[in-house]
C-alpha cells in the first residue's frame, strides 16, 4: 500500500538551492529527508488517505515558514556536522566507537540537539540514543528517522553522522511548521542514533539496530573487545543494567510503522 506523500513541496521552495558549494548542498538533502519520512508514513492530522484527492484536504504547507527559517536550519545542520565532527577519541583522526568516553561526549550532544528540536529524549539499554514528538493518535506507530553516531578508525565525518543530524532537522522542520500551520502530527516522529553500526569494538555490526529489532546474535554475547570486555561488560561499565533482559527492552520492532535513514559512507 503507497502511502500519500502530505505535501510533496514541503520545505522545498524554502530553500536557495542555487548555491552549489558542498556545505550549501545540504538544504535539499534536509529537504529531502523531511519528504523522505512523510512518503513513509503520513504525519499530519488531515493528510488524504490513498484514494482520496490531496486538495480536498489541509497539509503541512511550507509558505508558514519563511526562508530565514529555512536557511536557519540549513546552517545549523552544517554547524552540527562540524562539531560532531569534533568528537573524537583520537587527536589526529575521528573515530568513536561503541560507548567509548567521545561516543558518550557524542551522545549527550545529539540528546541536546534532539531537545532543541522539541523532543523528549531518552537512552535505551543497549546505548542508542533516541528523542521522540509525540502524535494526536495514541494508536498510530512510530515513524522513525536515523543513523549510527559511532565510527570505523580514521572516519569521514558524515557517514552515520549525517543520518542523525538531518533526522534531528527534519522533525525541527516538522514541528515548527505544524505549530505555525496548526496542523498537529498525527503519529509519534522519533529519531534514533544507533550506539553501533560499524562493529569496530565486538567486530559484529549493526548492534545498535539490531537491538531495536530484537535480532542481537548470539556470538555478540560471547564476542570480547581489546581489554577481554564483553558487550554486557561495556554496558555496565557505562551505566547501564548490562544484562539480557535489560538488552531487550530497546526492542521497539512491535511499535514501529516506518524507517528512513539518509546514508553517506
Amino acid at each position: 500500500r503507497p502511502p500519500m506523500v502530505v505535501s510533496p513541496r514541503l520545505l522545498l521552495p524554502r530553500f536557495d538551492t542555487t548555491r552549489m558549494a558542498a556545505h550549501r548542498a545540504l538544504p535539499s538533502i534536509v529537504a529531502t529527508a523531511v519528504m523522505l519520512c512523510l512518503a513513509a508514513a503520513p504525519v499530519a492530522d488531515s493528510a488524504a488517505t490513498v484514494g482520496e484527492h490531496p486538495s480536498e484536504h489541509p497539509s503541512i504547507d511550507p509558505s508558514t515558514l519563511g526562508g530565514d527559517v529555512a536557511r536557519a536550519l540549513d546552517h545549523e545542520a552544517w554547524a552540527r556536522l562540524q562539531v560532531l565532527g569534533e568528537i573524537s577519541d583520537a587527536s589526529d583522526a575521528l573515530e568513536r566507537t561503541f560507548l567509548s568516553p567521545a561516543a558518550r561526549r557524542a551522545m549527550d550532544k545529539i540528546a541536546e540537539w534532539m531537545r532543541d528540536a522539541g523532543m523528549t529524549t531518552s537512552v535505551d539499554e543497549a546505548g542508542n540514543v533516541h528523542g521522540r514528538v509525540q502524535g494526536s493518535d495514541p494508536r498510530a506507530k512510530v515513524l522513525l528517522i536515523g543513523s549510527h553516531l559511532d565510527t570505523v578508525r580514521d572516519a569521514g565525518k558524515y557517514d552515520g553522522a549525517l543520518g542523525v543530524i538531518v533526522g534531528i532537522a527534519a522533525v525541527k522542520a516538522l514541528v515548527l511548521e505544524a505549530a505555525a500551520s496548526g496542523v498537529p502530527l498525527t503519529r509519534p516522529v522519533a529519531v534514533v542514533a544507533f550506539c553501533d553500526e560499524e562493529g569496530v569494538r565486538f567486530s559484529s555490526t549493526f548492534l545498535g539496530s539490531r537491538a531495536v529489532v530484537g535480532a542481537i546474535p548470539e556470538k555478540v554475547f560471547a564476542a570480547r573487545d581489546a581489554e577481554g570486555k564483553t558487550f554486557l561488560d561495556a554496558l555496565r561499565d557505562g551505566g547501564f543494567q548490562g544484562t539480557r533482559d535489560a538488552v531487550a527492552t530497546a526492542n521497539l520492532a512491535g511499535t514501529l510503522e516506518a524507517y528512513v535513514e539518509v546514508h553517506i559512507e
